[in-house]
């Protein structure tokens, strides 16, 4: 059981995020969605969608205002859809948000209830007193910098289960009150016509018994891997989230997620032991 236990900690160092990559493009692009299964997002199961800047135009960004909505949809927008209310929180990746010193990078809420759909704008200004960054490191404001290319950008819901069938959609928005969706670079060069790679829709389907048994983090891949264990060791030793489906983590198949299904994965990892038992059909 030590060794059990030695494995599971030295392997929370390196836990994998279960995630997928979508697109990776000029200007704003839905960089990958964490949680899929096998392409879908699953009732239950918190969805991260997360945005990329890629500025690869002969210029700083000197000022931004765009703005992202979900919905639902099912051959049509669904006026009364209904699914956990947005949330968002700014990756500070390469400390780009100084950069913009003027009007500080910020996020407003414009519909954030759950229904119908949900919008969250974000923008910047930096101080055009300032000069231009000169690398990633700079602190002196100065716009986001050419060459930059990194996630900004993170929004989360949940689907619920009496949409099932239906699909989750993530979609650009104008920044109110100006409806402004562009970038606006140094020498006064103004995209309005920013690129955007949506709209992305997702599936909604089941939470549980759609993929393998094992697939604790349920991976998009349905991938039986470390952050599988490491999961399954912070639920049972530390405390930590319970499994979003506890039916693909009992691979005992005994009702009950404990040590026996941790001993059964790690077999399964690292020494050849059986594969997780399938579903019944």
């Amino acid at each position: 059981m030590k060794s059990v236990l030695k494995i599971a900690v030295f392997f929370t160092i390196v836990l994998v995020t279960s995630q997928s990559k979508i697109y990776a493009q000029s200007g704003v692009s839905l960089d990958r969605v964490a949680q899929l299964r096998d392409g879908a997002v699953a009732v239950d199961v918190p969805a991260s969608f997360f945005i990329r800047f890629n500025n690869d135009y002969p210029g700083d960004v000197h000022g931004f205002s765009l703005a992202f909505r979900f919905y639902l949809s099912n051959n049509g927008e669904l006026a009364n859809g209904a699914f956990t209310p947005m949330t968002h929180n700014i990756i500070n990746t390469q400390d780009w948000t100084s950069f913009f010193t003027l009007l500080p990078v910020v996020t407003q809420n414009y519909s954030t209830n759950g229904f119908a759909s949900d919008t969250v704008g974000i923008r910047g200004v930096e101080s055009f007193l300032l000069s231009s960054p000169s690398g990633f490191s700079s602190l002196a404001g100065g716009g986001l910098p050419i060459g930059f290319n990194d996630v900004v950008l993170n929004l989360e819901t949940t689907p619920l289960s009496a949409h099932i069938g239906d699909s989750l959609c993530i979609d650009s928005s104008y920044y109110a009150p100006a409806n402004a969706w562009h970038w606006h670079l140094e020498g006064n060069i103004r995209f309005e016509d920013l690129p955007w790679s949506g709209p992305h829709c997702f599936e909604i389907v089941e939470k549980c018994c759609v993929g393998i048994r094992g697939n604790v983090d349920l991976s998009s891949g349905e991938e039986v891997d470390i952050s599988d264990l490491v999961m399954l060791v912070d639920f049972i030793f530390t405390g930590g989230f319970e499994p979003y489906c506890p039916t693909e983590s009992d691979l005992t198949v005994d009702g009950e997620v404990d040590i026996s299904d941790l001993v059964e994965l790690v077999s399964f990892i690292f020494t050849n032991g059986p594969p997780p038992l399938p579903y019944p059909k």
